[in-house]
């Protein structure tokens, strides 16, 4: 259900055409350090966000894939879009409220932990692992730059506050729209 999910989010937005996964900010950085002849390496890779997502219980992957399939994908592609420009101006305050605003209220006692589980999962044990393997890098003496999304960054656990806390100057760069 989880691929199933993915592939869905994919043809959204491939359908839309606003935005483009190739183009995304993560390939560009990516693509300009590797022509620069400059070392890549991951807090987080392919094979681990692959493995963690096939690591929950059924049940959570058929709701996750449930609450993707109750948008239209103009409703898909709006809160995306909405996501996206809050990122390009870079305000924080304005996205953390915006990740945080779901509605759980509608939500039974079971299906509410399937969600903590999969918030657990997905963002917190996520964004430990993100911290600790940023601050190693950031620690071997070389001069890096991380490259991470947008929800992984902001709030109490995100990156931001984690890396501030172990003592890390934090520069913001706006992008714009």
């Amino acid at each position: 259900p989880m691929i199933l999910e993915q592939l869905l989010a994919e043809q959204y937005v491939a359908l839309d055409g606003r935005l483009d996964y190739a183009m995304g900010v993560d390939n560009q950085l990516l693509d300009m350090a590797q022509a620069q002849g400059k070392k890549v390496y991951s807090i987080e890779d392919i094979r681990e966000h692959t493995l963690l997502s096939g690591s929950f219980r059924e049940e959570i992957q058929v709701m996750s894939l449930e609450g993707t399939m109750e948008y239209s994908r103009l409703e898909f592609m709006e809160e995306l879009m909405q996501m996206y420009e809050m990122w390009c101006r870079g305000d924080k305050d304005e996205l953390l409220p915006y990740l945080e605003q779901e509605d759980l209220s509608d939500l039974t006692a079971q299906e509410l932990e399937l969600y903590q589980e999969y918030n657990r999962k997905m963002m917190l044990e996520r964004n430990d692992i993100m911290v600790k393997r940023a601050l190693e890098y950031l620690n071997s003496g070389e001069t890096v730059f991380f490259a991470v999304g947008c929800a992984h960054l902001v709030g109490e656990t995100g990156l931001l506050n984690g890396l501030t806390q172990a003592g890390c100057t934090i520069t913001q760069i706006h992008y714009g729209v």
